[in-house]
């Protein structure tokens, strides 16, 4: 069939416009927030390992998952009062990971009761933040996979002598590639829910070396690597319960807690 060259330039003009008006495609994204203090008394050494070491984590899930990382990094000094406001306007979509990690000092008081998340002390700020709060905000983004650890101390201090939180100091205790990628797609590509770590129960210090970093960011980096490398598809309660075993058993006083709410996608 001919076309006139009118209606050529007229379907031509149609398709254009469709175009520009259909949606456009959505690349997966990792939203890396990294927030470490790198001023913290006595452990500035330990969190700046701690903050090199999850550099390298991400860029290694962004190698074997090719997924973007949109970096989002709060170090000291430039750790701000708006850090909740900063962290709540990251905007994600519903096929997206949001990746949270804090290193530096942790606390709680008597007053937060039950509730086994520690406060996260800040040291430009002299205040708490609520790792409770961070948590909620995270999982109001509905991110297909949210994934939080915090590797800080969460021992009780009164509260007349605790840190102001931040509404609302502690002292530091000194395979086969192919089988691989498919253990990190598994993890991150296909995995919907949330999981949830603090490196140590209520009442507990959390250790670190200047040296490796806080123990608990080693012995889990450690415990990723060994899983995703077997050739058994790799499993989030499998590489989280052995990596608190295995500081259990370094019998320093320091017990992990988890929270994993997690299913196939």
């Amino acid at each position: 069939m001919l076309y006139s060259k009118k209606k050529l330039a007229l379907a031509l003009s149609l398709f254009v416009f469709l175009f520009y008006q259909s949606p456009k495609l959505h690349a997966r994204v990792i939203h890396a927030i990294l927030v470490c203090d790198t001023k913290a008394i006595h452990i500035s050494d330990s969190v700046q390992k701690d903050f090199s070491q999850i550099q390298s984590f991400l860029k290694e899930i962004g190698d074997k998952t090719h997924l973007k990382i949109d970096q989002h990094y709060f170090l000291a000094p430039n750790i701000t009062e708006n850090i909740s406001d900063q962290i709540e306007k990251i905007s994600s979509n519903s096929d997206d990971i949001v990746f949270f990690f804090f290193s530096g000092h942790g606390y709680r008081t008597p007053s937060k009761g039950a509730n086994q998340w520690p406060y996260l002390f800040l040291t430009p700020l002299q205040r708490g933040l609520d790792y409770q709060e961070i948590i909620d905000i995270l999982k109001r983004k509905k991110a297909q996979l949210m994934f939080s650890m915090a590797d800080c101390c969460n021992n009780i201090i009164p509260d007349k002598l605790a840190p102001l939180p931040m509404e609302k100091q502690i002292h530091y205790k000194g395979g086969k590639q192919s089988w691989i990628e498919q253990n990190y797609r598994k993890l991150f590509l296909e995995t919907k829910g949330s999981i949830v770590i603090s490196s140590s129960i209520p009442g507990d210090y959390a250790w670190g070396t200047a040296i490796g970093g806080g123990i608990y960011t080693q012995e889990f980096i450690k415990i990723f690597n060994e899983q995703v490398k077997k050739s058994e598809p790799a499993d989030w309660e499998v590489i989280l319960s052995q990596s608190s075993l295995r500081v259990h058993m370094k019998k320093l006083g320091q017990t992990p807690q988890y929270e994993i709410k997690v299913s196939s996608s």
